[in-house]
């Protein structure tokens, strides 16, 4: 008997050694000395990963742990609560964010076990630390809650270490109000963190405070308050300028970019392409594929606003662009996304030249020079959509008749050429126009063949040129988004419910009641939604049925609509 004793007593001794040494190991780790923490693993280990390496050694720390539980609980709470909330962090940095949420839920235990309601900074990081794992799932909400415990707990601490961590949780506090497209509240987070950045002394915090400003000027920029984006922006550009001299930097070339941007917002397009071209030019020299790609978008981009003051200003946005383009698709990984917004962009500024060519006309009463000449059926939906802005500009025209014709001709032809995919956007499109122009019974033909087509893939590219052409919920939605994509069939669902009571008014028989269009709507978009590639329909799509359920009083189906928009809207706007 004794002797098992002894047995025990020495595996308990040997096994206590041997958790010490891996929790030696998590030790070194917390400060990412990967160096140390190799040195410190059995010599022959061949993992070539360290952080993998050291993530099985802290597992084996817990397995270890949990076991000498059953003994006797060793009374070293801090250094395994440590252990633990560092496995989280490893967790954490393989992405692995529900298995981190696993250890940091432990370690917050122990922490509260030890600390009580007294302020310790360890509560504060593992409380930081689930927000952020929150936020990196996209649960935005949640994250929150836990911020604002860390936060309370900053509020409690003195030091500069206390301050710093305070404003980056405010920081992230800020980041999640504005992935849930709250921009209001992201500001006031975004300026509190700032706030505390100027006030800080000390080496790392330059850096932050670059960080923190260009928060801010994002926050501005969402809230389009330009002008005020752009100051901070130009404060982001010179402490750049101070961090790495006369350097290039990537951080000096976006901040150019940002300052392009605002000034183009500002219709200071002159000034825009100056600094968008000076970020375009520090990129080529930095030679980051993506951010070269992204640069020459920035100055298409800006060359198509200034479009109607010079036709060659057109050819250089197109030239940009499919510069842009070539780089996307020959990049090291292809963005589907990027690839899709270039080509809506290039549809676009092929609209903007023909807007502009048939308006020339217009204003010479010489449309019928104009000849509607073969052409792809992609050119011919972009034809007709550049017809459709000008007839909707000179709805007092005394040629108005003239320009609806053209706009007809150009329709019928178009549908000859078209297959049964394109024409649900060319049914959606033209109905739409014949809504605008007072021929409701014609509309609703066109808009029911266009939900008969059952085509999912179709897609409606509205950006400000066409804003004029669409119901004002599209008007505003495009106003806030510049550039909206939406699948035709979702289009003509919304027209259909939203005229409902003019289609009676002009004596149609409805096929269907107001309430079984919405239903069906609902069930349609739900069965569509998630298609690869096609977030940014659906989140239109929601926007728009969101509206509806508005106009009919029913508040509750419109907030969730509302809520898991928000929640699914990762990009909600084009922004720096």
């Amino acid at each position: 008997m004794e002797n098992n004793n002894r047995k025990s007593n020495n595996f308990y001794t040997q096994a206590q050694r041997l958790a010490a040494r891996i929790l030696f190991i998590v030790w070194l780790s917390v400060s990412c000395n990967l160096k140390e923490a190799l040195a410190a693993q059995p010599l022959d280990s061949k993992d070539s990963n360290p952080q993998r390496t050291i993530f099985e050694n802290l597992e084996q720390a817990l397995w270890l742990i949990e076991r000498l539980n059953s003994i006797a609980y060793p009374s070293n709470f801090h250094a395994i609560a440590m252990a633990i909330h560092n496995v989280g962090k490893n967790c954490q940095y393989l992405r692995k964010y529900k298995e981190a949420l696993t250890y940091y839920q432990q370690a917050l235990k122990i922490y509260q076990e030890l600390y009580g309601t007294k302020a310790h900074p360890n509560k504060a990081a593992v409380l930081n630390d689930m927000g952020l794992c929150y936020a990196n799932l996209g649960q935005y909400e949640e994250a929150l809650t836990y911020y604002q415990q860390a936060l309370k707990i900053y509020d409690e601490l003195s030091g500069k270490k206390a301050q710093r961590d305070k404003a980056a949780a405010l920081s992230d506090m800020g980041l999640c109000y504005e992935h849930l497209g709250k921009y209001t509240e992201s500001l006031e987070y975004y300026q509190q963190a700032l706030q505390i950045r100027r006030v800080l002394d000390t080496e790392q915090n330059v850096t932050e405070l670059v960080l923190d400003l260009k928060n801010v000027g994002r926050a501005y920029y969402n809230l389009d308050q330009y002008t005020k984006a752009l100051e901070l922006f130009r404060e982001v550009f010179e402490m750049c300028k101070v961090l790495h001299g006369e350097n290039e930097h990537p951080d000096k070339a976006a901040a150019l970019s940002a300052i392009g941007l605002c000034c183009e917002n500002l219709g200071k397009y002159e000034s825009a392409l100056y600094y968008c071209e000076a970020a375009l030019q520090m990129e080529r020299v930095l030679r980051s594929h993506v951010r070269i790609a992204a640069a020459l978008f920035d100055v298409g981009f800006v060359y198509a606003r200034l479009g109607d003051t010079n036709p060659d200003y057109y050819r250089q946005s197109l030239k940009h662009y499919q510069q842009a383009l070539k780089m996307y698709q020959e990049g090291p990984e292809v963005d589907s996304r990027k690839i899709a917004q270039i080509d809506d962009a290039i549809k676009t500024v092929h609209i903007q030249h023909m807007v502009n060519k048939f308006e020339r006309a217009l204003a010479a009463a010489d449309l019928d020079n104009i000849q509607i000449r073969a052409m792809s059926i992609h050119t011919m939906h972009v034809y007709l959509l550049a017809w459709l802005v000008v007839a909707n500009r000179a709805i007092e025209s005394p040629m108005k008749e003239q320009l609806s014709q053209k706009a007809t001709d150009v329709f019928e032809q178009a549908t000859k050429q078209a297959n049964d995919g394109v024409k649900a956007d060319l049914y959606t499109t033209y109905g739409n126009f014949l809504l605008t122009t007072g021929k409701t019974d014609k509309a609703y033909d066109y808009l029911h063949q266009a939900i008969e087509s059952g085509d999912d893939a179709s897609e409606l590219n509205y950006g400000l040129q066409e804003r004029l052409t669409v119901t004002p919920v599209l008007q505003e939605y495009i106003s806030q988004q510049k550039q909206v994509l939406l699948r035709g069939i979702d289009h003509a669902y919304y027209l259909l419910i939203h005229h409902y009571e003019d289609f009676q008014k002009a004596g149609i028989a409805m096929s269907q009641t107001r309430g079984n269009y919405l239903k069906a709507y609902r069930r349609a978009l739900d069965q569509r939604r998630g298609q690869p590639g096609k977030e940014q329909e659906d989140q239109t799509a929601s926007y728009l049925l969101e509206s509806l359920y508005k106009a009919q009083g029913d508040q509750k189906a419109a907030a969730l609509l509302g809520h898991k928009r928000v929640e699914n809207n990762k990009m909600p706007r084009r922004s720096r």
